[in-house]
């Protein structure tokens, strides 16, 4: 029985020990093709939990940034918020796209995803016209999905205000 369990607690360990040694290949070789990508525009504040994660995250996988703090660079600042109407921190300008926390991504893997796509040296950029007829489609969309919910959730309610009206139009009657 004990040479059973030495068998198995050794297969285990050797499949643990491949599998981190292929966990650190494929994170090497991100990091080496991340190396090729035009650099992001970080925008930050010093004391955000979220923008501390976010450059964490771009150092650990070899995305090329620089970081600007917010309050050294007010005016670049107010010039990325003025244009994206939102003054939020992190905000991110990766290939002429602007990202910002909540509205674009949720958390640092979501953006890196998203930087890494537009910072390819083959990345081409849209037409302005495409870009914003997609970007109508998919708010059009998003917002049908909204209203799809609203109305699942208010149905319900409808109905059940329809039949105390009847109850209380039977009950009016019978008096």
């Amino acid at each position: 029985m004990a040479t059973k369990e030495k068998l198995s607690k050794s297969l285990k360990d050797k499949f643990r020990d491949e599998l981190t040694e292929q966990k650190t290949k494929e994170k090497l070789e991100r990091i080496e093709a991340n190396k090729k990508l035009n650099e992001a525009i970080i925008y930050t504040n010093k004391d955000h939990k979220l923008c501390q994660s976010v450059i964490t995250h771009f150092t650990q996988e070899g995305i090329p940034f620089v970081e600007k703090e917010v309050s050294t660079n007010e005016a670049e600042w107010q010039k990325v918020a003025a244009t994206t109407n939102l003054a939020a921190v992190p905000t991110v300008i990766a290939g002429n796209e602007y990202f910002v926390h909540q509205r674009d991504f949720q958390n640092p893997q979501q953006l890196a995803n998203m930087v890494i796509f537009h910072s390819s040296p083959d990345f081409q950029i849209p037409y302005f016209e495409d870009k914003l007829l997609e970007r109508l489609k998919t708010q059009n969309y998003n917002l049908w999905n909204k209203l799809n919910i609203l109305e699942q959730k208010i149905s319900p309610m409808i109905q059940f205000i329809e039949n105390l009206q009847k109850q209380l139009a039977l009950e009016e009657d019978s008096e």
